[in-house]
């Protein structure tokens, strides 16, 4: 599979799955919780249903692994192509007419992410990136794409820019921030981090706590397609496909996404 080929099939599926999200956000929906206990909406749903059904008409030979009801049972992800997709980050602020919500999609090819696009309808931010063709950033107006824009991850700044969570300010993440002299710091929500990073608006994302393979697959792509790194305590890139005891997805380990420089903070506490 040529990426250049990929690249507007993915930017056009997210566009449409973040309109219909967009459109269901109007007309109101439904709020339930899944057996894990997380927020689970009609808008998650739809957009499952468009993403998957899209993906499997244009590439009939590629799996895809969702977040919603199409988690894989199994071995054998750690080789070969399939796709990851979130199809609504950030459900739960979403459910309460929060704006941070984005659409992920993501091609794996041997455990690397390596073509990813992330939407966040409201804000008509898109990011797309590929190991291929590089990393680049549309703004979205009035259901219209704009022009493409080349983006670049950026070296590290002093003071540092750090990007973290809204809700997971914890202590580990407060304790890193220690390792920078006055940095500025930046709360956000969803994969939209990475993305920011990508396109140098930020250096640092440190993440210790629990997150899926689909919250952060297609922001490492754009991240490292766009010269930044996705790191392990180890130093070593974070990968896709592990899988637990019952064949389901394991949740990554703590990561530090970065920009375009090598982290004197490795290894760092996991």
């Amino acid at each position: 599979m040529l990426l250049s080929d990929l690249k507007p099939n993915l930017i056009k599926i997210a566009l449409a799955a973040g309109f219909l999200i967009q459109e269901i956000a109007k007309q109101g929906f439904a709020t339930t919780h899944k057996a894990d206990s997380s927020t689970l909406t009609d808008a998650d749903l739809a957009a499952n249903e468009l993403i998957i059904g899209r993906l499997q008409s244009i590439y009939p030979d590629i799996l895809v692994v969702s977040e919603e009801g199409n988690q894989y049972r199994g071995e054998g992800l750690e080789n070969g192509d399939w796709f990851i997709i979130d199809p609504l980050d950030g459900t739960r602020g979403f459910a309460k007419g929060s704006k941070e919500y984005t659409v992920n999609i993501a091609l794996i090819r041997n455990g690397i992410a390596i073509a990813g696009v992330i939407f966040a309808p409201d804000s008509g931010e898109l990011y797309y990136g590929d190991n291929e063709t590089g990393a680049v950033f549309y703004e979205v107006a009035s259901g219209e794409i704009g022009l493409e824009m080349p983006i670049a991850a950026q070296k590290l700044r002093n003071p540092a820019l750090l990007l973290v969570s809204r809700h997971h300010l914890d202590g580990k993440t407060k304790d890193f921030t220690l390792k920078f002299e006055n940095p500025k710091i930046t709360q956000m929500n969803s994969s939209i981090k990475l993305c920011k990073i990508a396109a140098g608006e930020g250096d640092i994302y440190p993440r210790f706590g629990p997150t899926s393979q689909w919250d952060i697959a297609a922001g490492q792509a754009i991240l490292e397609a766009a010269g930044g790194r996705v790191l392990q305590a180890n130093g070593k890139s974070l990968k896709y496909g592990r899988v637990d005891e019952n064949g389901l997805l394991r949740l990554n380990p703590n990561f530090v996404a970065c920009g375009n420089f090598i982290p004197a903070f490795l290894p760092f506490v996991d």
